[in-house]
């Protein structure tokens, strides 16, 4: 209910002949931010919006956010990805690429219709939510798309694990903290994470077969990384994946708009393949997002600490990650536990907490015994990027963990 930056709406047209137009719709700052003016140099240095516990800094100024923000009630410019599907087997028959304004009819707020968005209720057929039938074909839709991806990456994507952030109640060091999670693989993170993979990948190969420069994410032997060159990610399935479902978050992805939004209009795109300023913004903006992710890290972990103080916890559930570096069940943390024996990967155990140190992010534990119990399933290594709105506070992805990297978002 606190999310400002809206970047992605969803529209469901029933057509003739048992077909339905599924819309992705994307603000669209790309049209009112030229290359070089004095706001885009603003979100050119940040790159990216910042979150951790109790702090939000946005790439765009608040007015320049609101401007193109998709609130409710507004007519907003977007970038609109429509997919014409067969309603039968939900395979994709065409799809089309629009510049346009749509007037948004309802902001359907994660927190408040979460609980009520389960696959008991999908199954039943009966959501009690606006939208709800609506809400029902776009999740049957993600579920062919997420299995389409699985089927190229050769292994199913790890669900059921619950991302873990906080929410403070309060503004200085003595704030209440409230812990949160939100499980991968809730139907409302399945629908928003395939539609806008399925736009991020459509679009890449959208300016590949137009011969039009990008950025693009790809993964290849499990190295994950930013390119202007066009490539697979193998990690989520699809043949391109170019960012382009956050351009009021992240600056790659306004980037890309600029690129698509000219290509429509039948314009020179601003940056060209081989071009110098997209390798410098690409250098730029890998430094910039592994800091923000490094401090997002090294927050989780200061809240983390805090929130064992407030609670008075002394014991502590760990997963064994590898060698003496264990992941603490139910917190944003990981751990190395000098001395631990050699166990192995995804075996609990239990922790006793001896000192917390704030200055300099220590917590010291010792052993207290091996449990009979085993998690290897929640440890995925690889990243596995979702694509999803942003909550206010964002769940520490694991890279991101948008799978595994940070600042993927609840649904807005």
């Amino acid at each position: 209910s606190e999310t400002t930056e809206i970047d992605d709406a969803l529209s469901v047209t029933p057509l003739e002949d048992g077909k339905t137009r599924v819309g992705i719709h994307i603000s669209a700052p790309g049209l009112g931010i030229e290359p070089g003016s004095d706001i885009d140099l603003v979100a050119r240095e940040r790159m990216s919006t910042v979150y951790a516990p109790g702090l939000k800094t946005t790439m765009l100024p608040k007015d320049w956010v609101a401007a193109f923000s998709l609130d409710e009630g507004l007519i907003c410019p977007v970038v609109s990805l429509y997919a014409v599907v067969d309603n039968e087997t939900l395979a994709v028959l065409s799809t089309d690429t629009r510049l346009e304004r749509i007037k948004i009819e309802k902001n359907l707020r994660y927190d408040l219709i979460a609980d009520k968005v389960t696959e008991e209720a999908i199954q039943e057929g009966n959501l009690p939510v606006p939208y709800g039938p609506e809400l029902i074909w776009l999740w049957k839709f993600a579920k062919k798309l997420l299995k389409d991806r699985e089927e190229v990456r050769g292994r199913p994507e790890p669900v059921g694990r619950i991302d873990w952030y906080f929410s403070l109640k309060g503004e200085d060091e003595n704030a209440e903290i409230e812990l949160k999670g939100r499980r991968r693989g809730d139907p409302l993170d399945l629908l928003v994470a395939e539609m806008m993979i399925f736009a991020n990948s459509t679009w890449g190969g959208w300016l590949e077969e137009r011969d039009v420069a990008g950025i693009y994410r790809s993964q290849r032997m499990g190295r994950v990384k930013m390119t202007s060159v066009p490539g697979p990610h193998d990690g989520i399935g699809v043949p391109y994946y170019a960012w382009s479902t956050s351009p009021l978050r992240r600056y790659v992805d306004m980037v890309n708009q600029r690129q698509i939004i000219a290509t429509l209009k039948g314009e020179k795109a601003p940056y060209r393949n081989n071009d110098s300023e997209l390798f410098s913004i690409i250098s730029t903006f890998d430094s910039n997002y592994s800091a923000f992710n490094d401090f997002q890290s090294r927050m989780d972990r200061y809240w983390s600490m805090r929130w064992i103080e407030q609670e008075g916890i002394n014991e502590l559930k760990a997963t064994v990650v590898k060698g003496d570096l264990v992941r603490i069940e139910g917190l944003p943390m990981a751990q190395r536990v000098p001395g631990l024996p050699e166990l192995p990967r995804g075996q609990s155990v239990l922790m006793k907490v001896l000192n917390l140190d704030y200055l300099s992010l220590v917590m010291e534990c010792s052993l207290i015994k091996v449990l009979n119990e085993s998690h290897e399933e929640d440890l995925e290594e690889e990243e596995i990027e979702v694509e999803v709105g942003t909550p206010e506070v964002v769940p520490p992805e694991e890279p991101q963990i948008e799978g595994v990297e940070p600042g993927n978002e609840g649904p807005a």
